[in-house]
């Protein structure tokens, strides 16, 4: 006797988010109007990565200004149902190739083992260490801007009381 797999039943879909996770602006280059809304029970993720089992991945810094703008063309879209204009279309396509422009580039890698290309044991910790530093640098900036824009939301609502 077999027994049927049980599906995951998709989280309850919230509110649009004001800016949307990387894997949603793919999305949303393919569907014009879609929008990035968070999950009814506060999870992490978005509605979409969410259902999908996906954890959300942020837009990369060197992305944001473009993502910006074709956002705003695409929730003015979905605002007025209409189709999209050669607008959109060049805003989204500028969004993908930074898209993909900011994870074209490549992770500094470790060279496998037994292959140090002549290092020396302390050039290949400088090295190490330097990737490490990096990354960290990354996650502060992206963490800075994550503070930045709770910041901005909690002054918006200040003025509005």
């Amino acid at each position: 006797m077999k027994k049927k797999k049980q599906k995951k039943k998709a989280p309850p879909i919230g509110s649009a988010r004001d800016f949307p996770c990387r894997p949603c602006v793919t999305r949303a280059t393919k569907s014009p109007g879609y929008e990035c809304a968070s999950q009814d029970n506060t999870g992490a993720a978005c509605w979409a990565c969410a259902k999908n089992g996906h954890t959300c991945r942020p837009v990369p810094p060197g992305a944001v200004a473009a993502v910006r703008a074709f956002w705003e063309l695409n929730r003015q879209i979905d605002d007025m149902n209409e189709d999209p204009c050669d607008a959109w279309r060049s805003a989204a396509q500028r969004a993908a190739q930074q898209l993909r422009a900011c994870s074209a580039a490549p992770a500094p890698a470790l060279a496998p083992r037994g292959e140090a290309d002549g290092k020396t044991l302390e050039e290949r910790k400088v090295a190490a260490l330097e990737a490490i530093a990096e990354a960290a640098r990354l996650w502060t900036q992206l963490n800075k801007l994550d503070e930045e824009s709770v910041e901005e939301d909690e002054d918006g609502e200040d003025e509005g009381n």
